[in-house]
């Protein structure tokens, strides 16, 4: 169970995904355009007026909070145009999400896949650290040896990997996408039904992985015909 429980929802299917989202009352829909995006905002406002004077909130309010009020805002919306250079949004998709080390993780499957336009990934993470950039070694004059990481405080563990919790991109071959759409192929049939292949850390489809850093704001622009996941966080992850 691990922290499900009130508005914290599990999320399944397990071949496919494993994590907790936040859900309440005064939490948007999920995918909402931006006709609609205003309503929203008004509806989460006064849902906030009538609480009255309540205990605290706890970290799943405080980010729907921030979700509703900040990130969907219009105003975000410009600010992301202008850091990206790219045309205002006409829509978003966003959810509050909580990773729990030992148990947690998305996989990579053909129904996450993006087709159709390209999409900018926002991700603002809160996790163990101090968010700090890591340090490496600094290499010899002349040596040819890979740089160590330094340190072993949560921001290193993050940055290695090796507890996972990161977000890493891949790109699907395209013969194999095609597959995947043919609706008259058994083959393709039994690869959307059944569970997806564990991620290989030696597959040259790899395209990014970004690691887990608090409070920090990841941004990165996916072409069709790439797909995302976050590698399973492992039972040493920091939290």
């Amino acid at each position: 169970e691990g922290g499900e429980g009130g508005e914290w929802r599990a999320v399944g299917p397990a071949h496919k995904r494993r994590y907790l989202e936040y859900k309440d009352d005064t939490s948007p829909s999920a995918t909402v355009t931006v006709g609609v995006q205003d309503e929203n905002e008004k509806k989460a406002s006064k849902a906030k007026e009538t609480k009255g004077s309540e205990k605290p909130e706890c970290a799943g309010a405080l980010l729907s909070t921030l979700r509703s009020s900040l990130l969907t805002s219009p105003p975000f919306s410009r600010l992301l145009s202008h850091l990206t250079s790219l045309l205002p949004p006409t829509g978003h998709r966003s959810r509050v999400r909580r990773f729990r080390p030992g148990l947690d993780y998305t996989v990579a499957h053909y129904g996450a896949l993006t087709t159709g336009r390209s999409v900018l990934d926002a991700t603002l993470c809160f996790c163990a650290g101090n968010g700090e950039p890591p340090k490496y070694d600094v290499a010899e004059e002349g040596g040819t040896g890979v740089n160590d990481l330094v340190g072993t405080d949560d921001d290193a563990t993050w940055e290695t990997g090796d507890a996972g919790g990161f977000e890493c991109y891949i790109s699907v071959d395209d013969d194999e996408n095609d597959d995947a759409n043919n609706t008259n192929g058994k083959a393709a049939k039994k690869k959307e039904e059944g569970p997806a292949d564990e991620y290989d850390e030696n597959d040259d489809g790899e395209l990014l992985s970004v690691s887990a850093s608090s409070n920090s704001l990841s941004l990165v622009y996916r072409d069709p015909g790439t797909v995302r996941f976050v590698k399973y966080v492992g039972s040493a992850a920091p939290g």
